[in-house]
């Protein structure tokens, strides 16, 4: 076990013990003992919080801590502790992938991404008990590195829930860091999580977020009704495949040979001559809606007019 480990298990373990002699002295605020032991625990505490700064700072490493719960305070299911895991993993990689690159629509990272933003166990996980996990964080003076604005606009986004600001983080981190955020979200409220996430540099300062299962489930309705839509009229050759007038449907091929079906518009000259397997002239209209839940993109093409080529 790394001396990290070992703090980050005495760490939990002097919490534990403090909390459990707070609530002895509530119980019996007559003992001085207590009250004397509590604040030797305390100062342990301190004394190990310092080591560890040390330690971060000579490794060039950050510090992140993980606990998963049920709503009530009692164990969760391994499932759904693994699979909360894994998608903060893929969201953290997500926005690093955002911010050394470019926003995406969907999760691509790059492999050397995918590395430098890989989260590495320093205590093991156990019943009960957080999950500490470090990772390499080089800084340049005192400027800020790509790992430390990527944890910045990862805590920002768990605390977004209007649209105009999980909007503004997509543009900075990406529709895929949108979508590995309401999946996190989701496994939480499926499964009845509270999970704390705390992020602690070399120095001590450190960002913190606790999400009930209840604020998972706000979260995850709060990504699912954010969406763009686009409309965008194009004029292409293409073959008549098929025209159904009374279906008010249609199937043209494109000179690349892909296919595009769709419904007809209203205003559309019904009652025309259309040979099949013939070349025209199609005006089209291209609706597309971008739904930052998954990143998925629909298209939905329309049919507003056909004039033959000459």
């Amino acid at each position: 076990m790394s001396r990290i480990a070992e703090i980050a298990e005495g760490l939990s373990d002097a919490d534990a013990v403090a909390e459990e002699l707070r609530r002895m002295q509530e119980s019996h605020p007559e003992d001085t003992t207590l009250a004397i032991n509590r604040d030797a625990v305390l100062r342990r505490r301190g004394d190990l919080e310092a080591e560890l700064g040390r330690l971060l700072a000579g490794e060039q490493a950050d510090l992140v801590r993980y606990r998963v719960e049920l709503f009530d305070g009692s164990d969760a299911p391994v499932l759904g502790v693994a699979r909360s895991i894994v998608l903060f993993q893929t969201l953290l990689t997500a926005v690093f992938d955002a911010v050394r690159g470019k926003p995406k629509r969907l999760y691509q990272p790059s492999a050397e991404n995918i590395r430098l933003s890989s989260l590495h166990f320093a205590r093991a996980p156990s019943a009960g008990a957080a999950i500490h996990f470090v990772i390499p964080n080089d800084r340049l003076l005192a400027l800020e590195s790509e790992l430390d604005v990527a944890f910045d606009l990862m805590f920002e986004l768990f605390d977004a829930r209007a649209k105009t600001l999980i909007r503004d983080i997509a543009t900075r981190a990406g529709i895929a860091s949108v979508a590995a955020a309401h999946a996190w979200a989701a496994n939480a409220a499926l499964h009845g999580l509270t999970t704390t996430i705390s992020w602690r540099k070399r120095k001590g300062d450190r960002r913190s977020v606790t999400i009930g299962h209840g604020e998972a489930l706000l979260f995850r309705t709060a990504i699912e009704a954010v969406a763009d839509e686009a409309a965008e009229p194009r004029s292409v050759e293409c073959e008549i495949v098929a025209i159904d007038e009374a279906a008010r449907s249609f199937r043209l091929l494109l000179p690349d040979k892909s296919l595009v079906a769709g419904q007809i518009a209203d205003g559309f000259p019904f009652g025309g001559r259309w040979t099949m397997r013939h070349w025209y002239m199609a005006d089209l209209l291209r609706a597309t809606r971008v739904h930052y839940a998954t990143g998925e993109e629909t298209v939905r093409w329309s049919l507003r007019g056909l004039r033959p080529v000459d």
